[in-house]
């Protein structure tokens, strides 16, 4: 999540430049940043450890003086976007994207608060709205549909933000649902979740956490834990993708061996390349 890093410190610096030459009240918080996590909080290895890594490098590079909170429930939202605005908070991030409601209005009552939205899209122009790509992360999902679909299971792969806003039309009760997530702990993939259930599917759950959420939620939790990523930071997924991608590969051995699979079958589903021939053993 280098996207929220860059935007934390942008905020920052924005709130820097702001305050150069100013005066300092007695009790200044305009140079202050709030960050409100979403429901998972600290430890997540996404949204949230990235928001409070960006926080501590602008307090390192920029001097500037940061409130975390983790919200134990969506609804505490309004409370302390309201709480810190009140308190003169130069800006006030929210990483929840189901805050986007409240943004709507709040935003108009505190001109000199900048409120930042993350992963949502806020219908108030006072409000800075970011919202993140995610087709890079849907690379490994894709992959593994077309393999399990090629190999005797039929499967497409389902957008986690767009199930939420109307594509959960696509299934039927007793679908089974595959969601990939490191941590199991994310407040997107959570929502989710919760809207594939209400649909009636089951839910297998891929996570590097046997005692994460999404693990809790599955019928079938399967186990993909990397100790390390790699890397200069250990944050970017490198060796998680790679472990998530050998239990899928996995997953597939499994589910071709129960459906008995023929050569002649698989060539008929794949015809194209050499693949789509049979070999000599096999005529």
């Amino acid at each position: 999540m280098k996207k929220v890093l860059a935007l934390i410190l942008a905020v920052c610096m924005v709130l820097t430049l702001c305050a150069c030459g100013q005066q300092a009240a007695a009790e200044d918080n305009s140079k202050k940043v709030a960050l409100i996590c979403n429901v998972g909080g600290l430890g997540d290895k996404s949204f949230n450890d990235s928001g409070y890594a960006g926080l501590e490098k602008a307090q390192k590079e920029l001097g500037t003086e940061f409130t975390v909170v983790e919200p134990e429930d969506v609804s505490q939202g309004e409370t302390y976007l309201r709480q810190f605005a009140d308190a003169g908070y130069g800006a006030v991030i929210t990483l929840e994207y189901s805050h986007a409601d409240y943004l709507k209005e709040i935003p108009n009552e505190y001109p000199n608060t900048v409120f930042v939205a993350t992963d949502q899209e806020v219908d108030n122009d006072k409000a800075l709205s970011i919202i993140f790509d995610y087709h890079q992360s849907s690379y490994l999902a894709g992959y593994a549909a077309s393999l399990l679909s090629s190999t005797g299971t039929p499967a497409y792969f389902l957008h986690g933000t767009e199930a939420v806003h109307g594509s959960c039309g696509q299934l039927v009760p007793g679908d089974i649902v595959i969601f990939i997530s490191n941590s199991g702990e994310t407040a997107e993939m959570k929502a989710t979740v919760t809207a594939v259930r209400n649909n009636g599917c089951k839910v297998i759950g891929i996570s590097g956490n046997a005692a994460s959420w999404l693990a809790g939620q599955s019928e079938v939790h399967l186990l993909a834990h990397a100790e390390q990523e790699g890397g200069p930071l250990n944050r970017a997924p490198r060796a998680s993708i790679v472990a998530e991608l050998l239990v899928l590969q996995a997953l597939s051995v499994l589910l071709q061996s129960d459906a008995a699979v023929t050569p002649t079958q698989y060539v008929k589903w794949h015809p194209g390349g050499s693949l789509g021939h049979l070999r000599e053993n096999e005529r």
